[in-house]
């Protein structure tokens, strides 16, 4: 099986709700099948920076502000 490497930018939202932190994460389901969760993240466009793109990527993956 060939290993395709790709960079990618997200970031980890946490809340704090008393003394519980909760973690946002999505459902990925990958082509064979398989199913895990992530984080929201995603590629990074010529020319951003990999903290802008880790912004824009969080805020369109999950429409927070």
């Amino acid at each position: 099986m060939e290993v395709i490497q790709k960079k990618s930018a997200g970031c980890f939202v946490v809340k704090k709700h008393k003394e519980e932190y909760f973690i946002l994460l999505q459902k990925k389901i990958w082509q064979d099948g398989t199913i895990g969760w992530v984080p929201p993240k995603g590629g990074i466009e010529l020319n951003e920076s990999e903290k802008a793109a880790a912004k824009r990527e969080t805020r369109e993956e999950t429409g927070l502000q």
